[in-house]
């Protein structure tokens, strides 16, 4: 057992050496990479926000249509109301209703000239590291229909006929070891509304 410990404290010294080796071979301006060093995993980049809102908002109406409701209406000045807020979610480290300014969605619609009987608002939020595979959007809607407020909200809560769907994404490192992982955070926002008679 003695002889063991020696041999294994011996071998551990002589690793030590050769791997310090290249720390004092090499130049002090010289930056040197381990070559088996692994590349880190990345979020997709083929990610089209755009496309996503749009498959998002097909979703939800597939929700609405398996509950015997009518479809939502697309509207673009919801589509940039909800982008915006979850931009500044993004942007501001925040996820809430309300944001630092104090605007709500009913703030945040007067403030781009949106008349309305009743509007609405879901949040959703998820980081998901590149290493899984996770369809976020599906994700999402199974998450806002096991949320009594957020599924009152998609199936006619308040007699919404109108929708508009606002993502933003946020990409980052972190480093799980020696390995670094891509996390892609998502900001999804859902406006609703029932249009001013």
């Amino acid at each position: 057992m003695k002889f063991r410990l020696v041999t294994f404290l011996f071998l551990a010294v002589i690793f030590t050496i050769f791997s310090c080796k290249d720390i004092f071979d090499s130049p002090a301006s010289e930056e040197t990479k381990p070559s088996n060093a692994k590349q880190p995993y990345l979020p997709n980049s083929n990610f089209n926000v755009a496309t996503a809102e749009a498959r998002l908002f097909n979703l939800v109406n597939e929700q609405r249509v398996q509950h015997g409701k009518l479809l939502l209406q697309l509207r673009q000045d919801l589509v940039l109301v909800a982008r915006k807020h979850s931009e500044d979610m993004r942007d501001r480290n925040f996820f809430a209703h309300v944001n630092p300014d104090g605007k709500d969605v009913s703030g945040r619609a007067k403030a781009a000239g949106i008349v309305y009987d009743a509007i609405g608002e879901n949040l959703a939020w998820s980081s998901i590291p590149a290493t899984q595979q996770i369809d976020p959007l599906q994700d999402t809607v199974i998450g806002w229909m096991n949320s009594p407020g957020h599924r009152a909200n998609i199936l006619d809560n308040l007699g919404y006929t109108h929708t508009g769907i606002g993502i933003a994404i946020k990409d980052s490192i972190e480093e799980a070891g020696a390995q670094k992982i891509g996390i892609r955070a998502y900001y999804f926002t859902q406006v609703f509304l029932k249009p001013k008679n």
